[in-house]
C-alpha cells in the first residue's frame, strides 16, 4: 500500500464490496429498466473521416488492394486474429453464461481444458469481440464505397449481441474488452 497510496486500495475495496453484494448486477437492471440516464443519441462528430481520394493516395495501389482483400476475408467469414494467420470469425461461447462477476468471484470458470473447448486461453474468446476487424471493413468501405463491408460489420454486431447478451459471459468480465469493442 506504501507505493500506491491509500485512494487505489481503497476504491479496489469498493469495487470488490460492490461485486460481493451483488451492487453491479441490481445497477444494471436498474439501467435495463430505464431507470438510469443513458443517452441513445448517437455521436458522429467525434472523429472527421479522411478524403477517400486522400486516403486512397496514401494507401498507394498496393494498399487499397490489400485493404480491399482484408476486407474480403471478413465478408467471407475469416479475420486475422493478434494480425497473424486467417481465422474462423466466432463470435458465440459455447457454454453457459453467468453473470460478469460470477467470474470475476472466481464462482465460474471457463472450462479450458473440457473436450470440445475450441479455446486454449481467454485471449481467444475475448479477440474476436475486440472487433479490430471493424477497422479493416470501415477502411475498406470509404475507399470502395462497397455496401457490402458496412453490412457485414452490422450482421456480426447483431451475431454478438444476440449470442453475448449485456452483462452476461466473459465478453464483459472485463472493462478493458468492453472498451475495446465501443472504440471499434
Amino acid at each position: 500500500m506504501a507505493q500506491i497510496g491509500l485512494e487505489p486500495v481503497a476504491q479496489l475495496a469498493l469495487y470488490r464490496l460492490g461485486v460481493r453484494l451483488g451492487w453491479y448486477r441490481w445497477r444494471e437492471r436498474a439501467i435495463g429498466r430505464g431507470e438510469a440516464a443513458v443517452s441513445s443519441e448517437p455521436h458522429t462528430d467525434w472523429v472527421a473521416l479522411p478524403d477517400p481520394e486522400a486516403l486512397r493516395s496514401v494507401a498507394g495501389p498496393d494498399g487499397v488492394a490489400e485493404a480491399i482483400s482484408l476486407a474480403d476475408e471478413i465478408v467471407a467469414g475469416r479475420y486475422r486474429p493478434f494480425g497473424g494467420e486467417s481465422s474462423a470469425l466466432r463470435l458465440d461461447f459455447p457454454f453457459p453464461h453467468a453473470h460478469w462477476t460470477a467470474y470475476e468471484r472466481g464462482a465460474v470458470q471457463i472450462p479450458f481444458s473440457a473436450a470440445g473447448c475450441p479455446y486454449p486461453d481467454i485471449k481467444f474468446i475475448w479477440e474476436p469481440a475486440r472487433f479490430g476487424w471493424a477497422f479493416t471493413l470501415g477502411r475498406a468501405y470509404r475507399l470502395s464505397a462497397d455496401e457490402r463491408y458496412p453490412r457485414t460489420f452490422w450482421r456480426y454486431f447483431e451475431a454478438f449481441c444476440a449470442a453475448q447478451p449485456p452483462f452476461f459471459g466473459p465478453q464483459w468480465m472485463n472493462g478493458q474488452e468492453v472498451a475495446l469493442r465501443l472504440l471499434a
